[in-house]
């Protein structure tokens, strides 16, 4: 399943989409490649998109060659084959310090047309039987306006969930223990929820050392996570933290995220500043 001619091989015999993939570039451009992102270099040993690049001319060896595909990056968590809920993903954003490709966050929930919501169970239910998954296991999907295109298949316990409970109101162990016997949610619990939640991982911009006053407060702040022991050293492009945030709306979510990073990096500027 974490074979990507095969994923894509068994999703197609039953009529679901997955990027065309191969694992040489016999067929590519190999002179003059455009930078147009039309193709992607993916190592699937790295974690959050870390073995992904743009295929490029300057692009040396990987394992399999993917088309991009175009649309909303999203995530689907399942327990077996029923569906728990649907996350937007935050993939490459800037304000969060991320790299192109990067993992950063996650808002649910993430609603969906009708017939992408159907592709989505009968996609749990065409990996549960043709890979005998079991237990809460995440999909990662471009949903491209019109249809849904399949990307990786996490078998375990993904990032998208403690998002997707705080929006569906679940426990998500609670599922991963009962496996399918609870039977599928409804389509109405995936689309309104009375609330939007999300989270951000912050990612440092340049080098720096964790204060033990940042790390005092952070622990203070009941929506941080993951917080960093004091002393702790950080290159730039390592994850700091991980912040939490709930709103009425996808929009007000992620604006309430941006607004509380800002903060977040100016205090750990403030405290960083008063050691020197």
């Amino acid at each position: 399943m974490r074979d990507p001619l095969l994923l894509g091989q068994v999703l197609g015999q039953h009529g679901l989409l997955f990027p065309e993939t191969r694992k040489s570039r016999d067929g590519l451009p190999s002179d003059g490649l455009p930078s147009d992102g039309a193709w992607l270099a993916k190592t699937y040993r790295g974690s959050s998109g870390s073995g992904v690049a743009e295929l490029t001319a300057q692009t040396k060896d990987s394992i399999f060659f993917q088309r991009s595909i175009t649309g909303t990056s999203c995530s689907a968590v399942f327990a077996g084959p029923a569906l728990l809920g649907v996350a937007r993903q935050l993939v490459g954003e800037a304000w969060t310090g991320a790299s192109r490709f990067q993992y950063c966050g996650s808002i649910a929930p993430c609603p969906l047309p009708a017939e992408a919501e159907k592709q989505l169970r009968i996609l749990g239910e065409v990996l549960t039987i043709e890979f005998g998954l079991v237990g809460l296991f995440g999909v990662d999907f471009v949903f491209d306006g019109h249809r849904l295109w399949t990307i990786e298949v996490n078998p375990r316990y993904t990032a998208a969930v403690e998002v997707v409970e705080r929006a569906q109101h679940i426990h998500a162990i609670d599922w991963h223990v009962e496996d399918h016997d609870n039977g599928p949610f409804s389509p109405s619990l995936l689309n309104n929820g009375s609330a939007y939640h999300g989270k951000a991982i912050l990612f440092a911009k340049h080098e720096t050392t964790i204060s033990d006053e940042f790390t005092r407060w952070a622990l203070t702040q009941p929506d941080l996570a993951d917080i960093p022991q004091a002393g702790t050293p950080l290159l730039a492009g390592q994850p700091v933290l991980t912040l939490f945030a709930a709103a009425e709306s996808s929009g007000l979510i992620l604006a309430a995220l941006k607004r509380r990073m800002a903060q977040l990096e100016h205090r750990i500027e403030c405290f960083d500043n008063s050691q020197n």
